[in-house]
């Protein structure tokens, strides 16, 4: 018999309690299907993937993308950039900043150099 704040684990099959499972607002009750416990256990991806670390597993997928798949990804990605332009824009221009920052004005390099002529 269910209680009103539990749910069954998809990884152990346990009963536990709502607090065990990771939010997921994309899910219909709000919360994942497997419990903390399982998903630390059977991660197929590890956090440092989605957080924008480079890896064997991304370096190994990429080498294996038929032209085909290739073709698809960037035509995505092309539709996706076209769709959000102020997301891209924002993104870039943040990028941008953060590179004068550190290195400097790249044009100033150029306007010394024409003057040294």
């Amino acid at each position: 018999m269910k209680k009103e704040n539990t749910f069954t684990c998809y990884g152990c099959n346990k009963e536990l309690p709502i607090d065990s499972f990771h939010k997921n607002s994309a899910r219909k009750q709000g919360h994942e299907t497997r419990c903390k416990e399982c998903r630390k256990k059977n991660l197929k991806y590890p956090d440092y993937i989605y957080y924008g670390h480079e890896n064997e597993y991304s370096k190994q997928y990429r080498a294996e993308m038929t032209d085909e798949q290739k073709k698809n990804q960037r035509e995505h990605n092309l539709r996706w950039s076209r769709a959000n332009r102020d997301k891209t824009r924002e993104y870039q221009r943040k990028y941008h900043q953060k590179y004068r920052e550190e290195n400097g004005n790249p044009y100033d390099n150029y306007h010394k150099k024409q003057n040294d002529k």
